[in-house]
């Protein structure tokens, strides 16, 4: 299924968490700055908190580049508040001490006809494989990559090059979605 992605006004602030659970929770893709910082009303509120400091955003004159800041334990908040949208589950990622690129995790244990949410250590990226193993698509606030992308992405410095810190398991909505 091919998602929206994120419109090139957007692109400057990293927030790759908060669009990595849009797209797990089959929420509505911002598509102005207004509509982004109601997704950022929308997370703190569930996360119960006043909008982090790095989430101002119109209301003040300098705004954050990095909006991300969302940790592994608030997308786990967030998604068990949208179960009935999303089932979730976390994947263990072994104990290798060298770790387990995003690039070897998609080779190796990454399913057919599935969806995920990867966490490295500065990023978080959502992944859906397709029919085979070979078609996975993966976004973030940069737009959509596929496997024709694998040469650039797995450059030094690369997003597949990345070790993975967690891995989400994206089900079926639960209950039907309205």
């Amino acid at each position: 299924m091919m998602r929206k992605v994120c419109p090139a006004s957007l692109r400057k602030y990293g927030f790759c968490g908060v669009l990595a659970l849009v797209y797990a929770c089959r929420l509505a893709v911002p598509g102005s700055e207004l509509a982004f910082d109601a997704t950022l009303e929308a997370m703190a509120s569930i996360l119960g908190e006043k909008k982090r400091k790095q989430w101002q955003g119109l209301q003040r004159r300098s705004v954050h580049k990095k909006r991300r800041s969302i940790t592994f334990p608030d997308t786990l908040r967030v998604l068990s508040h949208h179960r009935a949208r999303c089932s979730h589950r976390v994947q263990p990622i072994g104990t290798r001490k060298a770790g387990l690129s995003v690039k070897r995790w998609l080779a190796t244990s990454a399913a057919a006809n599935t969806s995920y949410i990867v966490h490295t250590k500065k990023h978080a990226m959502f992944v859906d494989v397709g029919r085979s193993k070979r078609a996975w698509k993966l976004y973030d606030q940069q737009g959509r990559v596929t496997h024709s992308d694998l040469p650039t992405l797995s450059k030094k410095g690369g997003v597949l090059m990345k070790k993975a810190t967690n891995i989400i398991e994206i089900g079926a909505p639960v209950a039907p979605v309205p």
